[in-house]
């Protein structure tokens, strides 16, 4: 307690065993530390100065960079108040930037980034964060702080988690462009041993609905290790991965439901692949060779993370979860009081370390239903040498600005950054054949197109405890979002991309912080509409 200038601020005590170690015990493996996919950021718990008003973004428009800082408001936040941003807002955007900067100023980020651009490239919104923490630490070389401290800049990357699922969907558009597959064939009529275990059936849409029941695989001779046996050397190997795929029945959960495909999707798109790619490359080499270069995004883009692709990067930012105190007070502690707010309680669904969720979450490695504890190999999104391991599902790293021109090739009918990617015709089949089902995961019923894309607008509805406003934000709206809060969606009518990073890691569905910028966007699109 600092009396002379009314704020309070927590540092991490020498021995901080007690807490921690209680929620390790308590908390399933999936949802902590380090089995999260990265370490503790915990030097700095809280930070309270005396709360003042928000400051309004003072947003530089026009060509030139500009920076603005806001000051901190809250008294109690998972990380750091206030911060500073650098980047670019178009005129008529600058409500957008403030509410970017909202977040930094009520203490919910510690990196981010927020990239809008309309048709092919004009810029909107290109902004890059740091809270004040990070700030600090950057000029002054401390080390106490809950970042890395290093250089944050438009072009960083970090850990994207679900948001580069776009990824695919547009690796398999560029297939169906080619005329190598259709979305209604079924994946066995291109690979043949993929029929094992009743799965002649499935399709490529089914695949990229998230309805093909492969959300996990389950090795069938071996009934003491039920599912998940997936390492990174498996991934990296290829065979054994597509080997157990084969093998692997399809999981059924009634009628017409749906299992989201955490992490999974992107290994039977990888042995889809082997088969139809004439050079048989891995989903990343194809990622390099079809999207990433001709986009010029190959050095802000990384399905997987070698030495050699780290110096190619501009920086590489590190994930900063909120420390265990604050999760514990003002997130999973009121949620399992059931006195919270009803997105605290839908957290819950994924708890239970025995359930199809975690399963699901835990998809790549071995995991024994005997000792949930013991979640064996896991990828860690710090580690760089597992970082080797190609998992577009879930562990890509990017930057916002690069997210954004992988999905505008959607938005602008097969053209990005200049290049054409795919044909009109391919983006409009990749955008159609909507089909609305629940989720077994969370009962959630999100649309999802043939190609993939989540209908936004739908899942907000489907939450159900959204107010009105937010819902209606969201109208118009496809792509997908990434664990923690990041987000690639696209507005294909008003011709709007717009892709969001973090590396403060958030634990509520949907997203609050996402939410605050989607509404100003919605916003200022209706006031261009009205004029």
């Amino acid at each position: 307690r600092e009396e002379a200038n009314r704020s309070i601020r927590w540092h991490q005590p020498t021995n901080h065993r007690g807490l921690a170690h209680v929620l390790s015990s308590s908390i399933p493996p999936h949802l902590f530390n380090q089995n999260l996919g990265f370490s503790l950021c915990n030097k700095l718990l809280m930070s309270a100065p005396t709360p003042s008003s928000k400051v309004a973004a003072r947003s530089v428009v026009g060509p030139s960079n500009g920076r603005t800082t806001f000051d901190p408001t809250q008294t109690y936040a998972p990380f750091a108040t206030g911060g500073t941003i650098e980047g670019f807002v178009a005129p008529g955007w600058d409500k957008v930037a403030a509410a970017f900067g909202s977040n930094f100023a009520d203490g919910q980020e510690v990196k981010a980034q927020l990239c809008i651009t309309r048709g092919d490239g004009e810029p909107l919104v290109d902004l890059a964060g740091v809270n004040s923490s990070v700030a600090a630490a950057a000029s002054s070389a401390a080390s106490d702080s809950p970042g890395d401290g290093d250089t944050y800049t438009l072009d960083t990357v970090q850990p994207v988690f679900s948001s580069g699922k776009n990824l695919e969907v547009l690796i398999v558009a560029i297939l169906v462009d080619r005329g190598l597959v259709r979305y209604d064939d079924p994946i066995a009529a291109h690979w043949p041993a993929f029929a094992q275990q009743g799965k002649e059936g499935i399709t490529i849409a089914d695949l990229m609905r998230h309805s093909a029941g492969m959300a996990y695989f389950v090795d069938p001779e071996d009934p003491e290790n039920k599912f998940n046996f997936l390492t990174p050397d498996d991934i990296i190997a290829r065979t054994p991965m597509h080997e157990l795929i084969e093998k692997s029945p399809p999981q059924k959960f009634g009628q017409g439901r749906r299992t989201y495909h955490f992490l999974t999707r992107g290994f039977v798109i990888d042995g889809l692949l082997k088969h139809v790619d004439p050079q048989g490359r891995t989903i990343g080499q194809f990622a390099r060779d079809k999207v990433l270069k001709p986009l010029d995004i190959d050095d802000s883009y990384f399905v997987s993370l070698t030495s050699e692709d780290v110096a190619r990067a501009s920086s590489v930012a590190k994930l900063c979860p909120s420390h265990p105190s604050y999760i514990m007070s003002f997130v999973l502690g009121p949620a399992m009081m059931g006195v919270e707010s009803a997105d605290l309680q839908f957290l819950l669904t994924f708890l239970d370390p025995t359930s199809v969720a975690a399963r699901c979450q835990l998809g790549i490695t071995g995991y024994n239903e005997d000792d949930p504890q013991a979640t064996g190999t896991y990828l860690n999104a710090d580690d760089a040498p597992a970082r080797v391991a190609e998992v577009t599902s879930g562990w890509s790293l990017a930057s916002a600005r690069a997210l954004t021109k992988v999905l505008a090739v959607f938005t602008n009918g097969g053209v990005s950054n200049g290049k054409r990617i795919i044909s009109e015709e391919s983006a409009k089949k990749a955008l159609g054949g909507m089909v609305s089902e629940p989720d077994e995961l969370s009962n959630l019923n999100c649309e999802f197109s043939q190609g993939g894309l989540g209908n936004i607008h739908s899942l907000a509805k489907s939450f159900g405890f959204l107010p009105d406003d937010a819902v209606a934000a969201q109208e118009g709206w496809v792509g997908w979002f990434g664990y923690g809060g990041s987000s690639n969606i696209t507005h294909v009518e008003k011709k709007i991309t717009m892709s969001y990073t973090i590396t403060g890691m958030g634990l509520r569905a949907p997203d609050p912080r996402g939410l605050v910028i989607m509404k100003a966007v919605a916003e200022v699109l209706e006031q261009e509409s009205s004029q």
